[in-house]
């Protein structure tokens, strides 16, 4: 085909792609009171973690009436906690060993600050909830909860309960940059046997060490996040994705409704090792409670742990970046463009509207 041929189909397919590009530029911004507050955070004073960051450039919000988005740093005082609508608390198993797996941190090189919330923390988070703000936390928050107080406080505030288990999903357990030399040397101790290779779940709790191994325990789909069908929330989702990375295991307290859940894909003996230490190969992912305030806990770390920065150069283009990411097998960009980016959009923006409703 001549380029004089080729012409009218280079100029078509270039306008198909600039119509979800010009629509985004087209779509009105959102202006949204929201604080961020966690363990030390490895961005600018003004800039929420990057994974967060991306979802509200995405959703074009701004912040209102605030210079930049309002990271918190040290303690939840009522100071700090003034003039927000919604408060995110971001999780802390991004990059290195979480503190409730029961493992020195100055042995696994961990980074992340383990018990930044204190009672007075706990105190601060229950009077915010209290005048009707809306709350979003992570991954990672309850396993760091080192104090009793700010741990029933923030279990009743997001209506779930922490069982205790904390879980890593890798796709090549002999990978170093998946599966760090502690953990396998936790695997040793504990007496389990470790893979050589290939995809596993590895779940902690205090000492004890499960893993659950391709072919073995593990089925091919290995780790899925299902959205609920009771929500509006998860409207247009996909009925399942695949998920790789850290999670909390939680259960549902009474208020709460569980809007996506983890499944775990084992077999039979998979199920039964799952059963011998109180576990389940379905558990909540993301948990919401509207009530005399609105909450929502993801199970997940999503904050510092989004995507690589190639993949957020397509503003207006989730849904693309969504089947490219799946077909190059990269799970993490793809979990997040076809369910983290849409739900946390519409999460945020309920809360958003959740706090305008009950008024400030």
């Amino acid at each position: 085909m001549s380029a004089t041929k080729a012409l009218p189909f280079i100029v078509v397919l270039i306008i198909l792609l600039l119509i979800p590009r010009l629509a985004w530029l087209d779509r009105d911004s959102v202006d949204l009171s929201l604080g961020v507050a966690g363990a030390p955070a490895k961005a600018p004073a003004s800039h929420p973690p990057s994974g967060l960051s991306w979802i509200l450039d995405h959703m074009k919000a701004r912040p209102a009436g605030r210079e930049g988005w309002g990271l918190i740093p040290g303690e939840l005082s009522p100071a700090a906690l003034r003039g927000l609508s919604v408060l995110y608390l971001t999780g802390t198993m991004a990059e290195s060993s979480p503190v409730g797996v029961g493992i020195d941190e100055t042995d696994a090189g961990a980074s992340a600050a383990g018990g930044w919330l204190s009672g007075s923390d706990g105190r601060a988070l229950s009077a915010f909830i209290a005048r009707g703000g809306a709350v979003i936390a992570e991954g990672g928050l309850l396993p760091t909860l080192l104090d009793p107080e700010a741990g029933w406080r923030v279990e009743d505030c997001f209506r779930v309960r922490w069982t205790g288990w904390v879980g890593l999903t890798v796709d090549d357990i002999g990978d170093p940059s998946e599966t760090p030399g502690w953990i396998l040397r936790r695997i040793r101790e504990a007496g389990e046997t470790a893979p050589v290779g290939g995809p596993a779940v590895i779940l902690f709790k205090g000492e004890m060490v499960l893993v659950l191994r391709d072919e073995i325990e593990l089925t091919e789909a290995v780790h899925e996040i299902e959205p609920s069908s009771e929500t509006e929330l998860v409207a247009d989702l996909p009925s399942r994705v695949p998920y790789k990375g850290w999670f909390d295991v939680v259960d549902v307290k009474g208020g709460g409704r569980t809007l996506a859940s983890h499944r775990l894909a084992v077999t039979d003996w998979g199920a039964k090792k799952l059963s011998e230490v109180g576990l389940s190969s379905s558990f909540p992912c993301i948990v919401g409670y509207r009530g005399a305030h609105a909450a929502y806990y993801l199970s997940v770390v999503l904050s510092q742990d989004g995507p690589s920065e190639f993949w957020v150069q397509v503003a207006g283009y989730p849904r693309a970046a969504s089947v490219i990411a799946g077909r190059l097998g990269n799970k993490r960009a793809e979990a997040y463009w076809r369910f983290f980016y849409p739900i946390m959009r519409n999460i945020i923006l309920e809360a958003s509207e959740a706090r305008r409703g009950i008024g400030t």
